[in-house]
C-alpha cells in the first residue's frame, strides 16, 4: 500500500469521526501518513492533515530538503530564534482551527500543545492515537514482509546467542553480544533485556553486573528494527540441569502461549486472547505471578496497538500484528516469560517468528 493509500485511510478516519484536522509529529505517524520520517526533537515540527485533504508541514529550516523529497508540497519552515508559532496562526486562519475539532499526536511535547492551544484557544483538541491507532494497525502485505524479516534477525540472533552463553558472563555482556549480532544482520538494535537468575523474575530488569553459574535460568528479550518495522522476542534457557520447579514452570508459560496463540482469529477481542492465555497459568496455580497483559501491538512502533489485555474488547482485524508474551514471576527465585510476535490471518494465527518453543526448556 502506498503512503497515497495511507494518507487517504488516516483522511477518512477524520471525516467519520467528524474530526476537522490533525496534527502529527512523531517519526512514526509523520511517516505512516507521508513517509516522512524525522525526530525534531526538542523543535516544533507538525504535519497537519484537514479532513478535505489538505497536507501542510511546519518545519525547522534544517529539515526542509528531507521534507520535500517525501513529496511534501506545503512547507512552512522557520529558522532557530524564529517562532513556528507565526506559521501555525496563519495555518490556523486557513484552516478555520479556532473553533475546529483538532487531534493530536498523544506523544506531543506538552510545551508545544500548550503553545498551539493558546494560539486557537476555542478549539476542542482530542488524542490522535484512538483516531489513527486502528489504521495502523491493519497492516497491509509490504508492513507484514518487514515485520516477518525483522523477526527473522531476532529469530537468528537467538539461534547463535544459545551457542555462547556460559558461566561467567554478565547480563551486559550478553547484551552487548545481542546488540553485536543484530547489527552484523543489518538491522539496528533497539533494546535488550537479560536477566540472570532472580533477575528474571523483574519483568523489565535493568541489566547490569550479574554473572551466569551453573544452574541459572537466563531469560532474553530483545527487539530490532529494519525497514522502520519492529521486531520482539523473549527467550529462556537453563545453564546446566534444570530443576522440577523451572521445568514446570516453563510448561505452564508454553502452554499459555500455545492457548493464546491458537485463540486468535478475526472478530476476537484481544481479551479472549488474554483469557486464553492466562487461564492457563491461573490452571497451573500460578495465576498471582502473571503480573502484565498477554500482549501489544507492533509496527512501526514497538508498543501500539492493539492491546491483548483484559479490558481490551475490540474485536481483532486481518493484518493486526501484535505480540503474544505471558509470563509466571517468582521474586527472588526466576521468571519464565516466552514472547512471539504473530499477525492475524483470515483463518487464525499467523506466527511473524518461525522458531517452535521447545517443548522443554533448553538446558545449555
Amino acid at each position: 500500500m502506498s503512503n497515497n493509500s495511507r494518507l487517504e485511510r488516516m483522511i477518512a478516519a477524520m471525516d467519520a469521526a467528524n474530526v476537522d484536522a490533525a496534527l502529527l509529529c512523531t517519526p512514526e505517524s509523520m511517516g505512516y501518513a507521508h513517509g516522512f520520517f524525522e525526530d525534531a526533537h526538542e523543535r516544533m515540527m507538525l504535519l497537519a492533515l484537514r479532513s478535505n485533504g489538505d497536507v501542510a508541514m511546519i518545519a525547522p529550516a534544517l529539515s526542509v530538503e528531507q521534507a520535500s523529497r517525501s513529496g511534501i508540497a506545503d512547507i512552512r519552515s522557520w529558522r532557530d530564534g524564529e517562532s513556528p508559532l507565526s506559521h501555525f496562526e496563519t495555518l490556523a486562519v486557513e484552516w478555520e482551527l479556532r473553533t475546529a475539532v483538532v487531534a493530536v499526536d498523544s506523544a506531543m511535547r506538552a510545551d508545544h500543545l500548550l503553545q498551539i492551544q493558546a494560539v486557537v484557544p476555542s478549539a476542542m483538541f482530542h488524542p490522535a492515537d484512538p483516531l489513527f491507532g486502528p489504521v495502523m494497525a491493519r497492516k497491509d502485505a509490504q508492513e507484514l514482509e518487514w515485520l516477518t524479516k525483522a523477526g527473522a534477525v531476532v529469530d537468528d540472533v537467538y539461534e547463535e546467542l544459545v551457542t555462547k552463553i556460559k558461566p561467567g558472563l554478565t547480563e551486559v555482556q550478553i547484551e552487548a553480544m545481542i546488540r553485536q549480532m543484530v547489527l552484523e544482520r543489518g538491522a539496528k538494535p533497539t533494546f535488550c533485556i537479560v536477566g540472570v537468575g532472580p533477575g528474571s523474575a523483574e519483568p523489565h530488569h535493568l541489566n547490569g553486573d550479574a554473572t551466569v553459574e551453573p544452574g541459572q535460568l537466563v531469560l532474553m528479550d530483545f527487539g530490532c528494527e529494519l525497514g522502520r518495522y519492529q521486531a520482539d522476542i523473549t527467550r529462556v534457557v537453563h545453564v546446566g540441569p534444570a530443576s522440577d520447579k523451572v521445568k514446570f514452570v516453563y510448561r505452564a508459560v508454553r502452554s499459555a502461549i500455545l492457548a493464546g496463540q491458537a485463540a486468535v482469529r478475526p472478530g476476537v477481542p484481544g481479551s479472549s486472547v488474554d483469557q486464553a492465555a492466562r487461564e492457563r497459568i491461573v490452571e497451573a496455580g500460578f495465576g498471582e505471578f502473571f503480573t502484565h497483559r498477554t500482549g501489544h501491538g507492533i509496527g512501526l512502533r514497538g508498543h501500539e496497538l492493539p492491546n491483548i489485555a483484559s479490558d481490551n474488547l475490540v474485536p481483532l482485524e486481518v493484518g493486526n500484528t501484535f505480540s503474544i508474551e505471558p509470563g509466571i514471576y517468582l521474586p527472588g527465585e526466576f521468571g519464565i516469560r516466552l514472547e512471539n510476535i504473530y499477525a492475524c490471518g483470515e483463518s487464525g494465527a499467523i506466527a511473524i517468528n518461525k522458531k517452535e518453543f521447545e517443548e522443554e526448556i533448553l538446558e545449555l
